[in-house]
């Protein structure tokens, strides 16, 4: 029902949230640090989608 072309999708949620978490009054004085990692499995291979290479 056209639901699928309207979700966002779920790793952009989960960094929203955990960058609205973060972003919270009590965790202002805390030294959080956030890494992300995004990667594809295809074809029996690993690929890291935010690496700059090529």
């Amino acid at each position: 029902s056209g639901k699928t072309f309207t979700m966002q999708p779920l790793p952009l949620r989960a960094a929203q949230d955990l960058i609205r978490f973060l972003h919270q009054p009590v965790y202002h004085s805390q030294r959080f640090k956030l890494w992300l990692s995004y990667f594809e499995i295809y074809g029996g291979k690993l690929f890291d989608l935010l690496s700059d290479r090529k």
